[in-house]
């Protein structure tokens, strides 16, 4: 019997919360001159911050194209030194001379005749 007292029983109410009150900020006013000096700090690092990101930033962009220009010539190097044996083997060198100057005529870097 006593178990299904327990069971029927309504849960107490949670006591309400009390509410801490706001403690007063300090009433106290630093020198005019502590505030100037907080100010310029406040500016110096600032513009400091800004400075060094952009500074980063550009080092960032021009080691990546420092990396992107150097992987480019790196492969019409390899790509150079893995077909001119097998062209020179095929072609004279006057045919290589003129496929050259064709292909520079093509992208617009030979000489206008």
């Amino acid at each position: 019997m006593e178990m299904k007292d327990e069971k029927n029983k309504k849960p107490k109410a949670k006591a309400p919360k009390v509410k801490k009150p706001k403690q007063p900020q300090q009433d106290w006013q630093p020198h005019w001159s502590l505030r100037a000096l907080q100010s310029v700090w406040t500016v110096a690092f600032t513009v400091l911050k800004i400075a060094l990101g952009a500074a980063a930033t550009v080092a960032i962009i021009c080691i990546l194209c420092l990396l992107v220009f150097a992987g480019v010539l790196g492969v019409s190097q390899l790509t150079a030194l893995l077909l001119f044996p097998k062209a020179a083997a095929k072609l004279s060198r006057k045919e290589m001379e003129d496929l050259a100057s064709d292909i520079a005529e093509d992208l617009g870097l030979g000489a206008a005749e």
